[in-house]
């Protein structure tokens, strides 16, 4: 409580100011029209781009380490995600890269209903709440729904008469209601459906549901707004296999991953706080074409949620074998053949995969959205033969490959390749683009507060003073400008900040090796033998510090930050090892401090329950440095119910000033993504959001220039 109050008496002024600027902030401030080829100087219109798309050549993308699979329910590391999620699958649903609407995919549409639960009868009542007073009466249209459909379905724009009607074949009858779009948006429209009957409902006939808040009950009124969701799918959709995606696949996609003994812990967890724990009352089917998400929870991603559901071809899982056996599905579940080679229903189909050399795949000529006429999609798309992933771990081999012809366009260049002669001299930039931006991603200095395998006088970090100390001994501003050359921007928190979460009022805490020194003297950390390292309760202040070696300046990071905790009495043991053993030391949670990175692939609707909920650090929760504040909790649960943005975004900014007193992981930067890419490649866009920030889909290769190296 003291901690709480001394925070509000220093922030106090902060927090009007940052809540009069959130009321300013846009949204939709990181969205417009996204350049095209705008890094390629052989491409004159940066607007429209080159000349007309055409089909034919393959790109080789260098990667730094194979994917861990190709199920991208199991495994989150951001390659398989990126393959499984740009090429190999598709969802429901998919938001636009440059104007953030929700665009239709292989659902056609879909409708929206608020649930409100009443105290007579315990009746539930799905439909829409047309309004609300300042007493907490409702006015309610039961059975009402909000549609979200292509404007290109529709005959007319605007209504008649408060009539929109459907172009033949997309359904029988019309809808009357009251059209809107998306700020900016391009495709899609929202149908407010008029309602035939409207009543009022008194305040005290809501009845009051649990929303337990952080494990303790919280009684509120039972009113759940855009908690129901019913997806109408495309018909014609095939898998690569030649089969036809039906609803069943997608329920018995949902079932699998839910399933307790299925390795997918931090996928479930996402779902679990926000669906019924029943997966047959979450997801169900309504008909032959439609499928059903049910909330337990109002939640603003709720869209993201159910459109994003991973989605698997039910006829190649065995079934009927498994019923009753769930643990036996499960297990056959972990190690199917598909997790290497998939059957998806993607624009790109899986081909062939030497580990340790290179991952194929290949055009998917009967790809649903070929045939489809969506506006979004362009004629031909995807033009492209063929994409290779060629695995080079070491940087300047992966360089030599790229000049000598052997890679065609590496996204992973690290800084010093950057600024090197060889990349700026003219024989080099004359046939590679050179691109970079800010990307959404931060690194940080993880201090683990809750290492299991310790006791607690071997917990240094759970001391929040010891946090801000080991902050205050680090030269961030000597690292970014040695070790990264400047490229990149020093950060608060966990927001991104181009984007509207992120409290610029903040600023980064002072390097002060002297005041790092007392805060470590406060906490009992003292030199009591003259040994040179402190100790506290006959332990020293000694740890372990994690680092993988897929990017070569993490040692030269490690060495300065040894160095300068040395000299204050802090000795540090750096332990290199090879990303997947890294990556597995974290999951563990047995490691003291490490250098890791997150990265937001919507920074407009970003959730940090993951990340920084105390209830995910068990398991393979994102919370990997077991972080535990009651107020952070509290936030990420009710930001989480909150649909208004404005006060969404107080939340998160109120969110990043604890983290940044509190200092559960030192915020290092926000690097910026360096790109190597052959000039012969065209309609090359780089995205601020997604699962990847290019999307090779999009690029072809002049005719005249097929062939070529």
């Amino acid at each position: 409580m003291k901690r709480l109050l001394l925070a509000l008496a220093v922030f106090f002024p902060l927090v009007l100011a940052a809540q009069e600027k959130a009321e300013k902030d846009d949204s939709l401030a990181l969205a417009g029209q996204v350049k095209v080829d705008e890094f390629n100087d052989q491409v004159k219109d940066k607007a429209k781009g080159d000349g007309t798309p055409v089909r034919g050549g393959m790109v080789r993308v260098r990667l730094p380490a194979d994917p861990k699979s190709l199920n991208y329910a199991i495994d989150l590391d951001a390659t398989t995600q990126q393959i499984c999620l740009n090429y190999l699958y598709d969802g429901l649903a998919q938001k636009d890269y440059e104007t953030f609407e929700w665009l239709p995919y292989m659902a056609r549409y879909w409708k929206t209903r608020d649930v409100v639960f009443l105290k007579k009868d315990n009746k539930r009542l799905e439909g829409r709440v047309v309004s609300e007073d300042d007493k907490g009466n409702i006015f309610f249209a039961e059975g009402a729904s909000k549609w979200t459909i292509a404007r290109h379905e529709l005959d007319a724009f605007q209504p008649t008469d408060g009539k929109v009607t459907w172009k033949k074949g997309f359904g029988e009858g019309s809808i009357e209601g009251k059209l809107s779009f998306w700020p900016g948006g391009r495709y899609t429209v929202y149908v407010e459906e008029k309602p035939a009957n409207v009543v009022e409902i008194k305040a005290d006939e809501i009845a009051l549901v649990d929303e337990p808040l952080n494990g303790k009950p919280n009684m509120i009124p039972g009113i759940r707004r855009e908690s129901v969701y019913d997806f109408v799918l495309r018909k014609g959709i095939t898998w690569h296999d030649g089969e036809p995606f039906t609803v069943d696949d997608v329920t018995f996609s949902y079932d699998a991953c839910m399933n307790p003994d299925v390795h997918a812990q931090q996928l479930q967890g996402n779902y679990l706080d926000n669906m019924p724990e029943k997966t047959a009352d979450a997801v169900f089917k309504v008909s032959d074409d439609t499928i059903r998400f049910v909330l337990r929870r109002q939640y603003y991603a709720a869209l993201s949620l159910c459109a994003g559901v991973p989605v698997f071809p039910k006829h190649r899982y065995q079934v009927d074998k498994y019923k009753g056996d769930p643990k036996g599905f499960a297990a056959y579940f972990n190690d199917h053949p598909d997790n290497s080679k998939p059957v998806g229903c993607g624009r790109y189909k899986y081909s062939n995969w030497e580990r340790g050399k290179y991952l194929e795949i290949v055009r998917n000529d009967d790809w649903w959205g070929g045939k489809s006429g969506l506006p979004w999609f362009k004629p031909g798309q995807p033009f492209l033969d063929k994409i290779q992933f060629i695995i080079i771990n070491n940087a300047a081999a992966a360089l030599r490959a790229l000049t000598s012809g052997e890679v065609d366009a590496d996204f992973d260049i690290e800084q010093l390749q950057w600024i090197q002669p060889e990349t700026n001299k003219a024989e080099f930039t004359s046939k590679f683009a050179r691109a970079r931006y800010l990307e959404p991603a931060y690194v940080y200095m993880g201090w683990n507060e809750k290492r299991p395998d310790v006791d607690e006088k071997h917990r240094y970090f759970a001391d929040p003073k010891v946090r801000l100390a080991m902050t205050m001994l680090i030269d961030r501003e000597k690292i970014l400008k040695e070790i990264h050359f400047g490229l990149g921007q020093m950060v608060t928190g966990p927001f991104f900040p181009k984007g509207p979460f992120y409290d610029h009022s903040l600023k980064p805490i002072e390097y002060n090796p002297e005041k790092a020194k007392a805060l470590l003297d406060a906490a009992g950390w003292i030199d009591h033998s003259g040994s040179g390292v402190r100790d506290k309760d006959g332990v020293k202040l000694e740890f372990d510090y994690q680092i993988h070696n897929a990017r070569e300046y993490h040692r030269k990071v490690a060495e300065i930050v040894k160095e300068e905790l040395e000299k204050a009495g802090v000795r540090v043991n750096i332990k290199q090892t090879e990303f997947p053993s890294f990556i597995a030391i974290i999951d563990s949670r047995k490691y003291d401090a490490c250098r890791f990175a997150s990265s937001d692939p919507d920074p407009i609707d970003s959730d940090p329950y993951q990340l920084w909920h105390s209830s995910q650090f068990d398991g393979n929760g994102g919370n990997v440095v077991g972080y535990d504040n009651k107020d952070v909790d509290d936030l990420c649960v009710k930001a989480r119910r909150e649909l208004d943005f404005k006060k969404r975004q107080r939340m998160f900014k109120k969110l990043h000033r604890i983290l940044h007193e509190e200092q559960p992981v030192t915020f290092l930067f926000n690097l910026d993504a360096l790109y190597f890419y052959d000039k012969k490649f065209r309609n090359v866009k780089l995205y601020v959001m997604g699962n990847s920030p290019y999307d090779l889909d999009e690029w072809y290769i002049p005719k005249e220039l097929q062939g070529t190296k």
